[in-house]
């Protein structure tokens, strides 16, 4: 994704030209050729059937040979619903990036000011909401086609996109924009590769690279990781083909010694469920149980290379859930890192548990202001939820809301849970300290917050972010290709950091 080039100073002519269309079906392009204006009215007026100017419609009109420009491509800017400016540009930038692509354009102008004048907004407000429409774009063109040998009708790839009426576009905005997608570019490729290629041991190298934009990386495994007695981490590993490892990435951006913010993710690089088997129908969509960690790598990319002034722990647990004569059963009772015993009920309940013993130890090591975790937990929440949102738990309302907010801004939205005493029920154990999962009581999305909530220390700020809907999607999007890594998650910790213009 980072090799979209976005000039926010065209230069040059202009060979193919977006405008945006109101629902009134009116423009304000002042870079549009007046001798072709009439023709565009016409087009308009005769094609109401088919363009009304919604968000999603494009038309594109090709133009005479001897014209000043070449195409003329017309974007909708009506949404049905009330979508929030950051997530309505991020949006639009999207569908003008899939109808590149559909049309095969390789380079466009966008006429910055029809979009302006068709969605009224401020001048003010104007380089940002056109930073967040370039970042639209920018998602749209993504396509993994790393294992393709030829290639295909749907993965045209465009070159960038260019603009006018954004000649003042600060530096750092540019400089930030590039960053973000390049990383959100990495949590899709990671959580895209397949698990033969991608692994506890494979996943570590990657992150390792971020040694070269400042980034401490470490990777405890093996003996020190024995030593650290995270049982919950080594039984789940403990039939994969390579052995569990705890990877911690630190950025610090400020000279302070405190760490600001723990992130952390699940980093199941390959889940069968264990010995409580997975149906087939979807495992081969369990490469994605990494959703959370890849999010988190992404993440600490970013604010490295926008120096971010703070100081940040990136944690993610990583392991295979495999099935071997060494696998984990259901009855083993594990002791975590907190010392607490868990019952296994479900070895499909694998993620809390890794999670666990990472929520323990970044508590306890790092001591962060705020500790977030993202994974994808439970199939639960795909039921209550769909692919609309990730569930959001938190242990602090300032937390809450402020997460709530973010993600209903930026369009990665997240639905506020409750994690009441009363859903703890189900999870007593008669031979330990906890199951693993809630026997009997529903709420799987809920029970399985409440199982991390133990073993968060009593005063840590925390909040828990359930992406299994999201990380992976499965219809259509004008950001995402469908059976695809959405990198979900990565936007959010950066906006959370940064704040919400940066990103």
């Amino acid at each position: 994704m980072e090799n979209f080039e976005i000039k926010f100073k065209h230069e040059g002519a202009i060979d193919t030209l977006v405008i945006a269309v109101s629902k009134d079906l009116v423009f304000d392009a002042p870079h549009l050729p007046k001798s072709i204006a009439p023709l565009i009215n016409h087009v308009l007026e005769d094609r109401k059937n088919v363009f009304n100017g919604n968000a999603g419609e494009s038309f594109l009109i090709v133009l005479e040979p001897s014209a000043e420009l070449s195409r003329v491509l017309l974007i909708g800017t009506c949404f049905k619903e009330d979508v929030q400016d950051i997530e309505k540009f991020t949006t639009l930038g999207g569908h003008v990036g899939q109808a590149l692509k559909k049309n095969k354009i390789t380079m466009a102008t966008i006429g910055w000011h029809s979009f302006k004048a068709a969605c009224a907004i401020d001048d003010s407000d104007s380089l940002n909401y056109a930073a967040h429409f370039a970042q639209g774009c920018t998602m749209a063109n993504y396509c993994f086609n790393k294992y393709l040998t030829s290639k295909r009708a749907g993965n045209f790839d465009i070159a960038g996109i260019s603009f006018v009426d954004t000649d003042d576009m600060p530096k750092e905005t540019h400089k930030s924009i590039v960053h973000i997608n390049g990383s959100i570019g990495l949590t899709r490729d990671v959580i895209n590769e397949p698990p033969n290629v991608l692994n506890p041991a494979s996943f570590a190298k990657i992150a390792e690279e971020l040694s070269d934009y400042g980034v401490k990386v470490k990777v405890i495994k093996g003996a020190e990781l024995a030593k650290l007695n995270m049982g919950c981490l080594a039984a789940v590993g403990n039939a994969g083909s390579e052995p569990p490892r705890l990877l911690l990435l630190e950025w610090k951006g400020s000279k302070s010694t405190k760490f600001d913010y723990a992130f952390i993710g699940k980093g199941v690089t390959f889940d069968t469920g264990g010995l409580c088997i997975k149906p087939p129908g979807h495992m081969h969509e369990m490469k994605s149980d990494m959703g959370g960690g890849g999010a988190i790598l992404g993440a600490l990319r970013a604010l490295a290379l926008c120096k971010a002034p703070c100081n940040v722990i990136g944690a993610i647990p990583l392991a295979e859930n495999m099935i071997s004569e060494d696998a984990y059963r259901p009855s083993d009772i594990l002791e975590s890192y907190s010392k607490k015993t868990v019952e296994v009920i479900d070895t499909d309940a694998e993620g809390r548990l890794i999670l666990a013993d990472a929520l323990s130890y970044v508590s306890e090591k790092y001591k962060p202001d705020l500790m977030v975790d993202l994974a994808t937990l439970t199939g639960a929440v795909i039921v209550a939820l769909g692919n609309k949102f990730a569930a959001l738990f938190a242990n602090d309302d300032v937390v809450l809301e402020k997460l709530h907010g973010l993600g209903g801004r930026i369009g990665e939205k997240l639905w506020k849970m409750p994690l009441s005493p009363a859903y703890e029920k189900g999870m007593e154990s008669h031979v330990a300290d906890i199951r693993n999962i809630s026997v009997g009581y529903g709420a799987g999305c809920i029970t399985a917050a409440k199982f991390l909530q133990e073993f968060i220390p009593e005063g840590q700020k925390w909040a828990h972010i359930d992406i299994a809907g999201v990380a992976y999607r499965s219809q259509e999007s004008p950001l995402y290709q469908t059976r695809s890594a959405t990198g979900f998650g990565v936007r959010l910790l950066v906006g959370l950091v940064l704040g919400e213009d940066y990103i």
